[in-house]
């Protein structure tokens, strides 16, 4: 069974909101399940974004803005302010709220910014030369333990030691090779995720889950002072996948196969009730369900729509895992690494073979007769020898 083929579309003039599509082949084979693949497609107006900075701070603006503006899809517009002119913003227009290189947050923006991410929503703290004059990272929560200005020492910059591939932010832009970095703040990442370091094992990008939003820190800035990121290419490929990850529009598939999981909500804690609605039109989920199902597991072919706890709205198109369709035999190597066994194959099978002929079961029969004649002959000797002894006593 070969590649299963591609469909591409060139253009696809859909109104706005979700278009439900599908595509059909004429097999007439004995699967006309995997015959039809159904998805989903929303088409919105780019998705807008809030970049709150420091009054003398003219750079991280406009290296951002670039860089979004320079995706292949502008899939946002960026608002930008100063800290006095964001607060009092509504905040929840924003699909993410970045900070980048602040001295200090009102206790009250920063109160409105936490409630933001509780009920759904994302930040990014870019942390920037201003941090070495504070204790806390806002929002984020961390605790300072020192600032790190690699452009005074010999080295006079570090770079990327270990990144996470798996990570969004990281997966398309080569895990930052060749980008020098002259200044990170060293945060005690507690209990956040760690998606990359520097070569010295300082946490230089860091997330953490809160409520159902996430706080996302880059320990350096955004601002061509702090490192050198802005003027390489992959500083483009950067900002737009953290930015897409962020607002939740990277996670987002218009198509799944049946029995996969779809993630409900992403905290426990959370009561707020979430809307699953079958490809019958039926809600599948109980009022208890609704407001604590972590997950929900899509079991049949069909669209689906959803409202997830976050406040999105969904459809999800499922289809039959075509895998199934596949009648070939799995070869040996293939199951022996199902199985835990990466050394499998015809090898293991040869060696098998040979492990069973070498513990094939002897026969011992010879061995007992000659054991029995042994004991006789044994015994008839004894005999002969008390009899000899007898005969000369009576004499």
């Amino acid at each position: 069974m070969g590649a299963p083929p591609t469909t591409e579309f060139q253009s696809l003039d859909v109104p706005y909101g979700f278009t439900r599509c599908e595509v059909r082949i004429d097999s007439a084979d004995e699967f006309p399940a995997d015959d039809t693949s159904l998805f989903a497609v929303e088409r919105t107006d780019p998705r807008r974004a809030l970049f709150v900075y420091e009054t003398g701070d003219s750079r991280s603006p406009v290296y951002f803005r670039a860089a979004l503006a320079s995706a292949a899809e502008a899939a946002f517009t960026v608002d930008t302010a100063s800290v006095t002119q964001a607060a009092g913003l509504p905040f929840s227009k924003y699909a993410l709220v970045v900070l980048s290189d602040l001295i200090s947050v009102p206790a009250s923006f920063e109160s409105d910014l936490l409630k933001y991410v509780q009920t759904g929503g994302s930040v990014w703290v870019a942390a920037g030369t201003s941090a070495s004059h504070s204790t806390r990272i806002p929002v984020f929560g961390g605790n300072i333990l020192e600032s790190r200005n690699y452009s005074r020492t010999g080295d006079r910059f570090l770079s990327v030691g270990d990144a996470d591939p798996s990570y969004p932010s990281v997966a398309k832009a080569d895990r930052w090779s060749g980008v020098k970095f002259y200044f990170a703040v060293r945060v005690d990442p507690g209990d956040a995720r760690v998606a990359a370091r520097l070569t010295d094992q300082t946490p230089l990008l860091l997330e953490k889950k809160m409520g159902e939003g996430n706080v996302l820190l880059f320990t350096s800035g955004l601002d061509n002072l702090t490192n050198d990121f802005p003027l390489h290419p992959i500083f483009v490929p950067f900002v737009e996948q953290t930015a897409r990850y962020l607002s939740g529009t990277q996670s987002r598939s218009g198509a799944r196969v049946v029995d996969s999981f779809l993630e409900l909500r992403s905290s426990k804690e959370q009561s707020v009730s979430v809307e699953v609605i079958d490809p019958d039109g039926h809600r599948p989920l109980s009022l208890k369900e609704a407001s604590s199902a972590q997950t929900y597991q899509l079991t049949r072919a069909g669209f689906y729509e959803l409202q997830l706890a976050n406040g999105r709205h969904d459809v999800i198109g499922v289809n039959a895992d075509r895998r199934e369709s596949n009648l070939d035999v799995i070869p040996d190597d293939t199951l022996s690494l199902w199985r835990g066994n990466p050394g499998g194959g015809a090898a293991q099978v040869a060696a098998a073979g040979q492990t069973q002929e070498q513990t094939k079961p002897y026969s011992i029969w010879w061995y007992i007769m000659i054991l029995v004649l042994a004991a006789a002959v044994a015994e008839s000797l004894l005999a002969n020898q008390y009899l000899g002894v007898q005969q000369q006593e009576d004499s």
